[in-house]
């Protein structure tokens, strides 16, 4: 996969998900402005919907074991379904997130963060001053600035990452029988007024804003950005 395929990435690695709802503003896996979590039951009363779950993605910074710090990418995952995850695991199984404080590690940061070939498996980290155990390895396909991502259930994820009261990143949903995603991405915008993209729409979103930046790799940690027009009221 190239360098602009990988700005797809995000999406790809959600194989299950027919389409993607976000705010009107966000525009790729990176560059989004979370939502509040009452989108979630928006998106659920939706015709045509099978299902639907949140997602999150945030920028954070952890502190290994040894004290380094390290700009990491965040994604939470449905707690009950585990939609949101890699469909390959490298190392481990999906249901070791069901174990307290429990995150998977993608391979990525097993080549950046373990470069002295050790196992991360059992590794312990510190997220917003609490503890995160590394217990599996997802086969991920890397981003376009190939960070280091962090797996963990969506309720934990609002633990490891410091936010306002709107966190909710994505709503990922699956199509009931019958219903094209094309179709369904339709009803959703006009019964909620957010944004909803299939999956290869917003995979091609991915692939071309990677296109449009510079191959510099990002030292900031946080992949998100905020804009002021989104539809929803600022938090406190």
């Amino acid at each position: 996969m190239n360098l602009i395929e990988r700005g797809a990435s995000g999406t790809y690695n959600v194989s299950s998900a027919d389409v993607w709802v976000m705010d009107p503003v966000s525009r790729t896996t990176d560059v989004n402005f979370p939502m509040p979590s009452t989108a979630l039951d928006k998106v659920r009363g939706v015709t045509g919907v099978e299902w639907a779950v949140p997602h999150l993605r945030a920028g954070a910074i952890v502190r290994t074991s040894e004290g380094d710090l390290e700009g990491v990418s965040v994604i939470g995952v449905d707690d009950a379904t585990l939609i949101g995850l890699p469909k390959r695991m490298a190392a481990g199984s999906p249901d070791v997130l069901s174990q307290p404080d429990s995150v998977i590690i993608d391979d990525v940061g097993l080549t950046r963060m373990f470069e002295d070939g050790r196992s991360p498996i059992g590794e312990r980290l510190e997220l917003n001053d609490q503890r995160a155990v590394i217990r599996g390895v997802a086969d991920a396909i890397p981003s376009f600035t190939s960070q280091v991502t962090l797996y963990t259930k969506y309720s934990q994820a609002l633990r490891y990452v410091p936010g306002t009261r709107n966190r909710l990143s994505f709503v990922l949903v699956g199509a009931e029988h019958g219903v094209s995603p094309d179709e369904l991405t339709r009803h959703i915008e006009e019964q909620t007024g957010l944004r909803a993209r299939t999956r290869d729409e917003f995979a091609q979103d991915g692939s071309i804003s990677s296109s449009r930046t510079p191959g510099s790799r990002s030292t900031s940690g946080s992949p998100c950005c905020s804009a002021s027009s989104s539809a929803w009221p600022s938090s406190g």
